[in-house]
């Protein structure tokens, strides 16, 4: 099985890069993902042959592309990095991609960088926080007597009043 077979199974929307940013190819998943964005496919493919930083919507995340990109290039091992596109304040997309070079025999001969949207994970975690500053305003205010228990229901703590035991 070669590559170009392998890179197209990816279960995530995925790009391959060659060291001086080129944008070599992408899978279908990726096509898809850009088509959803920007309307059409017609960016991406434009983007073949070219430098694939300018696929970012703004200069901020261009230049934190190419820094990713210099860092997948200088390490042997993943490199990660997550960012938040602009756009709607409501539900902004987060995303994280991961970077892997690709080495035959002694050369470097491009990069696979992997996107995941972690929009979801980041609103549960925003979720949780506000969720747990909630409850600590609520029982720093309590005058009631309060058990905090575990999942097996054994007391791990207990605030009477004001005074936390």
């Amino acid at each position: 099985m070669d590559h170009k077979s392998v890179f197209a199974r990816y279960p995530l929307p995925a790009i391959l890069v060659a060291p001086d940013r080129t944008l070599v190819a992408f899978n279908d998943l990726m096509l898809d993902y850009h088509t959803k964005r920007d309307g059409s496919d017609d960016v991406l493919r434009a983007t073949v042959g070219q430098d694939w930083t300018g696929l970012s919507p703004t200069p901020a995340l261009k230049a934190q592309g190419r820094a990713f990109h210099e860092e997948v290039f200088s390490t042997d091992g993943v490199a990660v990095t997550e960012w938040r596109m602009p756009g709607d304040a409501e539900s902004p997309v987060f995303g994280r991609y991961w970077g892997r070079r690709v080495v035959e025999g002694d050369t470097v001969t491009g990069a696979v960088l992997v996107r995941e949207d972690i929009s979801r994970a980041i609103e549960h975690e925003h979720l949780a926080r506000r969720s747990q500053i909630l409850f600590q305003l609520l029982a720093e205010r309590i005058e009631d007597i309060v058990l905090f228990m575990d999942v097996d229901g054994t007391v791990i703590s207990c605030k009477i009043g004001r005074a936390h035991v």
